[in-house]
């Protein structure tokens, strides 16, 4: 396309234009404000592409933005990456001065000071007096405002270190704010962690889709953004409603309807229907499928995946699928299959949607159990030759 396309598909990099989030956004925005909000430590979990990463990064300009001294690291040795940046080297050496020494030499008195230096070297043990010195001495800053992605990476000793240091300081009254964010259950996984109780009692701010008005906005926005492009609202929709309010999605689909349109020659303007953004969908959907519904699908055992298929086959005009249809397609009772859809909630792979039904909580996903192509071969097959 002629100009700067606003829609950035980078997986897992930051936006070149953030949208959508408002909720979460205002929620710690009042928590930097009010020292006795209940969210200065947030857990934000959900699937891959749903903009967990992007939504740190926005916090983390919005708490600088408001006085915060901000540090953002990733799971890679985060409790010593933290206090690297807290005290700004690995090690500290104090000088000391010591009681006035008189001396004589010859007929004159000599006076002088001794002096002692001592060199703390800090490592991730240190994190608790590193963390309680900086938010205790802070002159031209609020608070510490603490961003780590990718929690399910961290080793566990690593991550109750952390915990250890930030509600030691917030029980001493210190400013401090704690963002994290991981795939879905791992709150459940590091809160299971010995020293890691405290987050139990840390809200877990979950991450799906954007609000239908949220993604409208969005593409409106950013659409307008691209240089020599006219976009109807009949594309707009066309947008939304593929996407579905995904961020990842939202960004591939965006993209390739701008990149794969027409130039615009000379100062003519490019108009984008509905029909552009359906030239698009095979690309989005392809980089989609890799990035987001492969490896989710990847990580879930042989019957949960017969389950999620299964699902496909028995969906109703509303996309939902009655539980006992999707038994029948199986060949068993709903009981028998209790545990699985109970496991495929809790990943947050599918929602329940009222009694007895169920949805497909990711964009695609019935495209992808009904495709014969894109559908990649697991060991369960045989279970559906004799259909």
């Amino acid at each position: 396309m002629a100009g700067n396309n606003p829609f950035n598909p980078s997986f897992g990099g930051k936006p070149q234009f953030f949208f959508g989030r408002k909720r979460e956004l205002d929620i710690v925005s009042e928590a930097l404000e009010n020292p006795n909000s209940p969210y200065r430590a947030l857990f934000f979990t959900g699937n891959r592409g749903c903009g967990k990463t992007a939504l740190l990064e926005r916090l983390s300009v919005m708490a600088s933005e408001a006085g915060w001294l901000c540090v953002d690291v990733h799971s890679a040795n985060a409790s010593e990456s933290i206090v690297r940046k807290l005290v700004g080297a690995s090690s500290k050496t104090t000088e000391r001065v010591a009681e006035p020494a008189v001396g004589f030499v010859g007929a004159s008195v000599k006076v002088g000071s001794l002096r002692t230096s001592a060199t703390t070297t800090y490592d991730a043990l240190d994190l608790s007096e590193a963390l309680l010195q900086t938010s205790g001495s802070l002159k031209q800053h609020a608070g510490v405002f603490i961003t780590v992605d990718e929690v399910q990476k961290i080793p566990e000793a690593d991550m109750e270190n952390l915990c250890a240091a930030v509600q030691m300081s917030m029980r001493k009254g210190m400013p401090v704010a704690l963002m994290l964010a991981g795939l879905p259950e791992s709150k459940e996984v590091v809160s299971a962690y010995k020293g890691c109780t405290f987050m139990r009692r840390v809200s877990d701010v979950r991450l799906d889709s954007l609000l239908v008005s949220e993604t409208y906005d969005a593409f409106r926005q950013l659409m307008g953004l691209a240089s020599n492009v006219e976009t109807c609202e009949a594309a707009i929709d066309e947008l939304a409603r593929y996407s579905q309010g995904y961020p990842y999605l939202m960004q591939l689909i965006g993209f390739h309807t701008l990149e794969e349109a027409p130039s615009a020659v000379l100062h003519q303007v490019c108009e984008i229907d509905q029909h552009a953004v359906r030239f698009a969908e095979a690309a989005a959907y392809e980089q989609f499928c890799a990035n987001v519904l492969d490896p989710v699908i990847a990580d879930l055992s042989d019957e949960q995946r017969v389950y999620l298929r299964a699902m496909a086959k028995s969906i109703d005009g509303d996309g939902r699928s009655r539980t006992g249809d999707v038994a029948n397609v199986m060949g068993k009772e709903q009981r028998q299959l209790s545990a699985v859809r109970d496991r495929l909630i809790r990943k947050r792979v599918i929602v329940a949607d009222g009694r007895g039904y169920v949805r497909y909580n990711l964009p695609r996903m019935r495209q992808y159990f009904t495709d014969p192509v894109e559908f990649p071969a697991y060991e369960d097959d045989d279970v559906w030759k004799h259909e």
